[in-house]
């Protein structure tokens, strides 16, 4: 019941996942040395395979909603200019 009630306070500790082009954004801030990493997952179904690549970028910020906007914006980048090859080759 706490841990309920301290959620519901603090706001939800997953980021609702963002529908683009057929990928799914998910963003995963993380919080380092008190700021928040811009950190997020790309997911698309091809072939009926589940794929997904994580992208990490430099950006921090003071709260976790800045940041998972922030890793949504670059996803949306990310997905424009890759596309599906955003799973075939190594780009971090």
């Amino acid at each position: 019941m706490f841990n309920k009630i301290k959620n519901i306070i603090k706001g939800s500790s997953t980021s609702p996942e963002i529908i683009y082009k057929d990928f799914t954004i998910v963003p995963k801030p993380r919080k380092v040395d008190g700021t928040w990493l811009t950190v997020g997952i790309i997911k698309k179904t091809i072939n009926n395979n589940i794929q997904e690549k994580e992208f990490i970028r430099t950006d921090n910020f003071s709260s976790k909603s800045d940041a998972s906007d922030c890793a949504a914006r670059k996803a949306k980048i990310i997905i424009d200019e890759m596309g599906d090859k955003i799973f075939e080759v190594d780009w971090l």
